[in-house]
Formats: structure tokens, C-alpha cells, sequence
């Protein structure tokens, strides 16, 4: 079987950190996840979204 690229998504949570000014571990707490799956994010080295991880994320950041 042949694999096809279909093309990729960047997540630029490392730039939303540092644009709202909270550390790592102030997102980890709030959005409650582990560090290491938002160094994940941070790097664009996931193979698999877990929405719901990546709404708590997004709302964290989106009222700190």
C-alpha cells in the first residue's frame, strides 16, 4: 500500500504561550495535562489529536 501525504497541521502553541505570557506548567495545571503533552504540542511532534486535551488548552490560554 502506498502512502499518501495529504499535507500536515501546524500547532503554534508555542507561539500562544508566549504571546499570553503563561509558562508550561501554568498550562499543564489549568488545562490539566501532563507537561510532556505540551511539549508534544509545542514541537509538532503528535501523531494523534486529542480534541478535547486541545479545547482545554486553547480555552486555558484563551482566559489566563
Amino acid at each position: 500500500m502506498i502512502e499518501v501525504r495529504y499535507g500536515h497541521i501546524k500547532i503554534k502553541l508555542e507561539e500562544m504561550i508566549k504571546k499570553n505570557g503563561i509558562s508550561k506548567n501554568k498550562l499543564s495545571h489549568r488545562a490539566e495535562v501532563q507537561r510532556s503533552q505540551i511539549n508534544a504540542y509545542c514541537s509538532n511532534s503528535v501523531s494523534r489529536i486529542d480534541l478535547g486535551v486541545l479545547d482545554r488548552k486553547s480555552t486555558r490560554l484563551n482566559s489566563s
